[in-house]
């Protein structure tokens, strides 16, 4: 069960929704309840993010053994700050925040109870001018932003202000910004942060790491203790290594190259199976050139065999590419159809390698070697993304 600490909806909530918390969820909530500074780490799909978004959710809702009694987090002020590596923050923060929310809210009103007027945005480089300005004016209760746009406000006058009132700090996904430049640079704007607000409780995501004492000194800044979550949860990973020496299909695979011809044979392959493909490449360049050799290729054999691929209808390209050069609309309806599993095939770059809840992926082919065996498995987990489902790339 959820902390007695949370609202007896929420309580009741989770446990109706979800069932028993998972082994990082049932370990984190009472330190984070308590007001330690938390560290967790666990592999993709535990539950991490909601884990945090739920105890900021719980202190927005008046106590309900005190009638009349605030709330310990006011909705009117910006009090919850959720900071991502990532651009692709609007499809993250609606799985794990806007749709919990949501759903807590009908049972406040089902129950004939006020819900405060928790508002959540987001802030990052896609962020029109418009909701820029408004949000200076009428701050959320709730900002996710990326480290990049942390220190735009950090740099406004009206921005400091606006960050002055924040309790609470979820830093997710270190792992990808631990010892590089924009790990030392969001370092930085924590420290620049706890300037303006004072102290906050901060709590910290991360899969699986090899140095989690590394990771927590980074989470905490000088000082501080943190509090460090690290379960024995295995993930159920298949993943295999295949050097195929030439194409299974006969047709027009081989003027592809002998690079492409048998990567393009097995994607083709798999989707006419019915799976659900996530490739990742490692350029922007080569997932374009991989993209267009798909389609081209599957058009060929659908318009061959009578709008089929191997047995599955296929209305439309058999692939879509997702970088961080196309424009914020692509972007989010190629996040949007792949979590659907609307989506034959996406090939991507790092863009879709972290973050994102996409349940739908069945596997990942990764189309060369990532850089290390961290980033090897935080893109195999984008399939299987769910507690207890293997991963297979």
């Amino acid at each position: 069960m959820p902390p007695e600490t949370f609202h007896p909806i929420i309580r009741t909530w989770f446990t109706e929704t979800y069932g028993s918390p998972t082994a990082v969820q049932a370990e984190a909530w009472p330190l984070i309840e308590q007001g330690e500074h938390v560290l967790a780490l666990a592999p993709t799909g535990s539950g991490k993010t909601l884990t945090a978004f739920l105890s900021a959710i719980s202190r927005f809702c008046p106590p309900p053994e005190r009638s009349g009694a605030p709330p310990e987090y006011p909705a009117d002020k910006l009090t919850v700050l959720y900071v991502s590596p990532l651009k692709a923050l609007n499809e993250d923060i609606k799985r794990n925040l806007l749709e919990p929310l949501a759903a807590i809210r009908r049972r406040f009103e089902a129950a004939a109870l006020d819900f405060p007027p928790v508002r959540v945005e987001t802030r990052s480089g896609d962020t029109p001018q418009a909701d820029r300005r408004r949000f200076l004016k009428h701050p959320p209760s709730i900002l996710a932003l990326t480290p990049e746009s942390l220190a735009i406000l950090l740099l406004n006058p009206k921005g400091r202000q606006t960050l002055s009132t924040v309790q609470y700090l979820i830093l997710d996904e270190i792992h990808a910004v631990l010892g590089n430049k924009r790990g030392a640079f969001l370092s930085c704007q924590i420290d620049r942060l706890a300037l303006i607000a004072g102290e906050f409780q901060r709590i910290s995501l991360s899969a699986t790491i090899r140095q989690p004492e590394t990771a927590a000194l980074f989470a905490g800044g000088l000082g501080r203790k943190v509090r460090v979550v690290a379960p024995d949860e295995k993930k159920q990973i298949d993943f295999s290594v295949e050097f195929p020496a030439e194409a299974e299909e006969p047709g027009r695979i081989p003027v592809y190259g002998n690079r492409y011809a048998a990567l393009i044979s097995y994607i083709l392959k798999r989707i006419g199976e019915g799976s659900v493909i996530l490739v990742f490449t490692g350029s922007r360049r080569r997932a374009e050139r991989l993209c267009y050799f798909l389609n081209q290729e599957g058009a060929a054999l659908i318009a061959r065999n009578g709008g089929y691929l191997n047995g599955r209808p296929i209305n439309g390209p058999a692939a879509f590419t997702h970088h961080g050069s196309l424009s914020k609309e692509l972007r989010r309806s190629v996040e949007q159809r792949l979590a659907e599993g609307s989506l034959p095939c996406v090939v991507a770059t790092a863009s879709l390698e972290l973050g994102i809840d996409i349940g739908s992926v069945d596997e990942v082919v990764l189309a060369g070697s990532p850089g290390s065996v961290s980033q090897t498995l935080q893109r195999i987990g984008r399939s299987g993304h769910r507690v207890g489902k293997t991963s297979r790339g």
